[in-house]
């Protein structure tokens, strides 16, 4: 049992990152960086 679970607990804390490819993703990262910088900036101002 503790095998499965040591899986599944290594599989749920990994980074789930996914990288935008094709014609528009130079504005999909602008969007990205823009949203994560406004909630920092949301998270300051609170």
């Amino acid at each position: 049992m503790f095998p499965s679970f040591a899986a599944f607990v290594i599989h749920a804390i990994e980074p789930h990152v996914s990288f935008p490819q094709g014609a528009v993703a130079n504005e999909q990262i602008a969007l990205r960086w823009i949203h994560f910088a406004s909630g920092i900036i949301w998270i300051g101002l609170l």
